[in-house]
């Protein structure tokens, strides 16, 4: 795989390959390269929104088998 830290979608394909890892990686690769904190911001904003997202369907999964 390749990563491309000019590209939000890139970045998030990135994260998803090992988002233990790759989360932490994030943050040091903003605080590292400013150059690219846009993109890295932009591609932690999506991760956020795709997380409450899910976290949100779990919940109402729960409340439908309750």
């Amino acid at each position: 795989m390749q990563l491309n830290l000019n590209d939000p979608k890139s970045i998030v394909a990135w994260y998803h390959v090992h988002p233990a890892v790759h989360g932490a990686q994030l943050e040091t690769f903003a605080r590292m390269w400013p150059q690219f904190r846009r993109a890295l911001t932009a591609a932690r904003d999506v991760i956020e929104e795709e997380q409450s997202h899910d976290q949100e369907a779990a919940a109402a999964a729960e409340a439908v088998l309750n």
